[in-house]
C-alpha cells in the first residue's frame, strides 16, 4: 500500500538509475582512455626533445647520398627548419593544440619528414633490386683492374696449342676493357674534371692512354690467335694496362676520394652504364 510521501518501489528506482548513470561513466572514461592522442587533449610536449629529433633528421636527411634523397637536396631540410622556428616561436617551452598555426606547422613537419624518409627508402629498395648497391665508383674501377689483370695472367698460362681459349679469353679481355675505358670516359672523368682542382693533366694523359688501349683492341679483335705478333700485342695490351691502373689508383683515385664527389652515386651510374655496354658487345 502506498501512502503520502512514499513513491512505489521508489527505492529500488532511485537505485537503477543510479547504477545506470555509474556504467555511462564508466563507459565514457574506458572511451577516454583509449581515443587516439590525435582526437584528445593531451598534456603539452617540451620542446626540447622534439626541437632535437627534427634537427638530427634534418641532419641526417643531408649527410644521405644525393641518390636517396629528394631534389634539391636542400628544400626539404630547410622546410623543416623553418617549421621549426614556427614551432619554437609560438610555443618557447611546450608544444600543445591550442595554435591552429601551431598544429599547422608540427603536421607539416611531420609530414616533410615521412617524404622524405619515404623517397630514400624507395630509392634504396630499388638500387638493392636491381644490383646497384654496395660500390662506390673507385672500387668498381678497381675491381675491374683486378678482374682485367687476372685474364691477362690467365692467357700467360696457356700453352701455345690453345687457340681456341686464347682467342675467347682475349675476346673477353677486350669487351671488359672497352666497357671500363667507356665508362670512365663518359662518367668518372668528366667528374673527376669538374671536382678535383688541376686535373685536366692528369685526365687527358689518361685518355690518351686508353686511345693506345682501344688501337691494340681494335687489332687483336680482328686476328686470330695463330696470326703474327697476336701474342706479342696481348703482351703490349697487358704492360700498357698495368702502367695505366698504377697511375690511376696512385694519382687520380687519390684525389678524387679527397674531393666532394659523390662516388656511391657515381658508382650506382658507372655500373649500370657499364651492363648496358656489356649487353651491345
Amino acid at each position: 500500500m502506498s501512502g503520502p510521501g512514499v513513491e512505489p518501489n521508489g527505492g529500488h528506482g532511485r537505485q537503477h538509475q543510479l547504477d545506470r548513470l555509474s556504467q555511462l561513466l564508466a563507459r565514457v572514461e574506458h572511451a577516454e582512455i583509449h581515443t587516439p592522442a590525435w582526437l584528445r587533449a593531451t598534456s603539452p610536449e617540451n620542446r626540447l626533445p622534439v626541437a632535437a629529433a627534427i634537427l638530427v633528421a634534418v641532419v641526417l636527411q643531408l649527410l644521405l647520398p644525393d641518390r636517396y634523397g629528394l631534389h634539391p637536396r636542400w628544400l626539404v631540410p630547410g622546410l623543416e627548419l623553418v617549421l621549426l622556428v614556427i614551432l619554437s616561436v609560438l610555443n618557447p617551452v611546450r608544444l600543445n593544440r591550442s595554435s591552429r598555426l601551431g598544429r599547422v606547422a608540427s603536421i607539416g613537419v611531420v609530414a616533410a619528414i615521412t617524404v622524405d624518409n619515404s623517397f630514400s627508402a624507395g630509392s634504396l629498395d630499388y638500387s638493392i633490386v636491381k644490383g646497384f648497391t654496395g660500390q662506390d665508383a673507385i672500387a668498381l674501377l678497381k675491381a675491374d683492374h683486378r678482374e682485367v689483370s687476372d685474364m691477362f695472367k690467365q692467357f700467360e698460362e696457356l700453352g701455345d696449342r690453345a687457340k681456341a681459349s686464347k682467342q675467347k679469353l682475349v675476346q673477353k679481355i677486350c669487351n671488359s676493357l672497352i666497357a671500363h675505358t667507356q665508362i670512365e670516359e663518359e662518367i668518372f672523368y668528366p667528374a673527376v674534371r669538374e671536382e678535383v682542382k688541376d686535373a685536366d693533366d692528369m685526365v687527358d694523359e689518361a685518355v690518351v692512354e686508353h686511345q693506345a688501349a682501344k688501337d691494340l683492341i681494335t687489332q687483336l679483335k680482328e686476328m686470330d690467335p695463330d696470326e703474327d705478333l697476336y701474342d706479342a700485342k696481348v703482351k703490349v695490351l697487358g704492360e700498357e694496362i698495368e702502367h695505366h691502373v698504377k697511375e690511376e689508383e696512385e694519382e687520380m683515385f687519390k684525389e678524387a676520394r679527397k674531393s666532394g664527389l659523390d662516388l656511391m652515386a657515381l658508382g650506382q651510374e658507372m655500373a649500370q652504364r657499364k651492363q648496358e655496354i656489356l649487353s651491345t658487345l
